[in-house]
């Protein structure tokens, strides 16, 4: 399904940046105020989240959370989406917001 490849995605966006600023699992997660094992589950695409926890996670990582879908793979999985969600008359607005 298309969602679970777009969390997985996200996921792993945010491992990445994690990674990059040589950060633990754990660290965020406590700086988010989430047990580890929750956060691990949005590196893996596991969980699906909310804006605010986003929101937490890029204070934690101290990012823009625009960086969490700066990926050239996450912007084809959203025209994907899109595309098959847009079989009414709000496509071209649909096809808007997406468009890049």
């Amino acid at each position: 399904m298309l969602s679970e490849e777009i969390l997985k995605q996200l996921g792993k966006q945010i491992k990445s940046i994690r990674i990059q600023k040589g950060l633990r699992q754990k660290v965020v997660a406590k700086r988010c105020g989430f047990y580890a094992t929750g956060y691990s589950s949005i590196e893996t695409g596991a969980r699906n989240v909310s804006i605010l926890t986003l929101y937490q996670i890029a204070l934690a990582l101290e990012e823009p959370m625009s960086s969490f879908f700066d990926d050239e793979t996450f912007y084809e999985l959203l025209e994907n989406t899109v595309q098959q969600i847009s079989t009414n008359e709000n496509s071209n607005t649909l096809k808007m917001i997406f468009k890049r």
